[in-house]
């Protein structure tokens, strides 16, 4: 990662900024990432490239890589990982909670899986906050909005949660 984001020219004190053509799907994956190797300088933009294009903002079509390679230096941060086996430690610890990104249908199992191969359903003592939940129209809800919708979903006793989903992308929406 660390390379790869040098590569781009990124430095230590750089500012990120992430965004996708889909408004908010695989962005906040981007910017856990940035998190998770110690970039404290890294944000989302609400509603991404579409937003930014229905509120007259300027894009480039022509690409031009990075001209000088960036001085990032990653700082792995374990605490944002959790690992299978603690995520079975979880399935019975009041203080924790699971919740995962998905839809209901492919939480319940009822729908199928996108992946060939994977099964349906969903980790024991999980809660079910599909992340479509918290947008409208390709934006995050306001943060009152927010608040309520996970305040429906997460126990209060929860301490720690922990966000999961198919992939590893959907659940960084609700990480976010």
């Amino acid at each position: 990662f660390e390379l790869a984001v040098r590569k781009l020219g990124i430095n230590q004190d750089s500012i990120v900024v992430c965004y996708d053509a889909m408004g908010i799907f695989s962005a906040p994956r981007a910017w856990w990432m940035f998190k998770i190797f110690g970039h404290a300088k890294v944000v989302v933009l609400d509603g991404g490239l579409p937003s930014w294009i229905a509120a007259g903002f300027a894009t480039n079509n022509d690409y031009k890589p990075a001209e000088n390679t960036g001085n990032f230096k990653s700082r792995f941060n374990r605490d944002m990982v959790v690992s299978m086996e603690q995520v079975f430690g979880l399935i019975n610890d009041e203080t924790s909670q699971v919740i995962d990104a998905r839809s209901l249908g492919r939480f319940n199992g009822t729908e199928p899986e996108p992946r060939t191969g994977l099964s349906g359903g969903h980790i024991p003592n999980s809660s079910c906050l599909p992340f479509t939940e918290l947008l409208q129209d390709g934006l995050f809800k306001s943060k009152p909005e927010l608040a309520k919708v996970f305040s429906e979903v997460v126990k209060n006793e929860s301490n720690r949660l922990v966000f999961s989903c198919g992939s590893g992308v959907t659940a960084c929406v609700l990480a976010l």
